[in-house]
Order: C-alpha cells, then structure tokens, then sequence
C-alpha cells in the first residue's frame, strides 16, 4: 500500500499507542478533507500495531435517521460480552465499555470512522472517553471530514467541550504536496502508467505549488486526464486508494486494467 508523506503523524500515533499499552491511552481525531487518504491512514496504524491490539471497528451512518451507537454497535463483536448487557442504560453501557478498556492485559484499538455523521449517542460516548481515556489501557482513532466539522457542527461542539481533556490529540492528514505527487507516480506499487518527464515539470509551474492542493487538480494540469484505460474497473483503483473518491474520473486512466 502506497502511504506518502504520513511518516510524522504516523510516528506520533504510534506514540499514542505505546502509551496506552501502559494505561495512559489517547483519543485521537483524525482530520481531512473527503479522500485525502484517513481510512488507509488507519489501516496503516492497525497494521503496524498488529497482534500487540485488541482492533474494534465502528462507523457512524450517513443516513438521515442513524441507529443510536451504531459505531458501539459494530464493536460489540470484538468486545467482552459484559459491555452491554440486556436492558443496561447508556450510561451503564458507557460505565462498563470504560471499564473494559481499563483492564489489564492486551490493550484495545478502538476505530470510529466518519464522526461527521454521528448521532448523538455517539458524540456522548466520545465525550465520555475523551475525559476517561488517559486513564485507560485505549487508542480510540476517530477520523472525520474537515470540510464537514464546520460553524456549529455538533462534532465542533465535543471539540470545544473535549478540548482541555489531557488524554485527547488531534492528527490532520493534508493532501500530497507536489513532491508527493511525483513520488506516487513514480511507485511501480502505485499500479500507475509511466508518465513522461516532461509531465513533471509542470509540477513546479505556480499553479501546482503549495497551495494549490488537490491532487488530482495537480493530475489534471500534468496533462493526463485524457482518454482512459482499456478494462478500467469501476472502482477498487490503486489511485483511488490513496486519492479517495476525487480521482474519478480525471485521473483513472492512468491506473492498469486489473
């Protein structure tokens, strides 16, 4: 998997970690626009933490009318049978998951991935674990979308409320610089077609500097977001797992046919 320019925050995050396997845990909200790389971030994270974690994943649901927990839901699998019992109230359930968490023994990785779209519920028990979690034997990485967690968006509001919490960090992930670009088409792993010399140059003019931060703005001003590829599946693209969604359809033609 193809992971540029990640090494700091990736280092830091795997700080956190080590942390928490002694009982001083972090909360982590991971930022970034739509498709600049947190999902693969994560699972980075994950696969470099290996068998030393308990991994519990959980997603918030972007539907209008989102089940309560939904995330907590989806973890229940990969957690101790005791965490939510029959007919135990939120807060016993938030209780028991803290105490789950403080155990001795292996420590837990816990992923909420999209909290832009959590429910309520949700950004409760994330106010709870952001004010308990240095007290745990916990990583819990929570990714979201800048662009969304704007004005008076509710996950701005547990960012306020959280803010002073001792045990909460924050990692945002920025889009590739223009150095970063050509590293990733220049990665035979990347599944990318050759892209002639003189493309990369145009990688120094003005518009292509920092600042002017779209990868696939920068694909498309290289010249190569022309025609496509024979055989090009729909999605599951080398170049949508490090671009996201926004590398459709500008830059497709530029990955191999599986």
């Amino acid at each position: 998997m193809v992971l540029l320019e990640r090494t700091p925050a990736l280092g830091s995050v795997a700080d956190y970690l080590s942390s928490a396997t002694v009982g001083n845990g972090r909360l982590v909200f991971i930022g970034g626009e739509a498709g600049v790389g947190k999902t693969t971030f994560v699972d980075r994270v994950v696969s470099d933490a290996g068998p030393a974690v308990r991994i519990a994943y959980g997603a918030c649901d972007g539907s209008s009318t989102p089940a309560p927990l939904g995330p907590l839901r989806e973890m229940l699998p990969a957690l101790p049978g005791d965490v939510w019992p029959p007919d135990a109230d939120r807060a016993e359930v938030f209780t028991r998951l803290s105490e789950v968490l403080g155990r001795p023994g292996t420590p837990y990785l816990l992923v909420v991935e999209d909290a832009h779209w959590a429910d309520d519920a949700t950004l409760d028990l994330l106010r709870h674990l952001a004010r308990r979690v240095h007290r745990l034997r916990a990583l819990v990485l929570v990714t979201f979308r800048t662009e969304e967690a704007v004005g008076s968006h509710a996950l701005r509001v547990l960012f306020g409320d959280v803010a002073n919490a001792s045990g909460v960090r924050r990692v945002d992930l920025n889009p590739l610089t223009p150095d970063g670009v050509r590293a990733l088409l220049l990665e035979p792993r990347a599944g990318l077609l050759p892209v002639p010399q003189a493309a990369f140059r145009r990688l120094e003019e003005p518009e292509l500097r920092p600042g002017h931060h779209d990868p696939c703005e920068r694909v498309r001003h290289l010249g190569l977001d022309q025609g496509s590829g024979p055989g090009v599946q729909a999605d599951h693209h080398p170049l949508d797992r490090v671009f996201g969604h926004r590398s459709q359809p500008h830059a497709r033609h530029l990955i191999r046919p599986r």
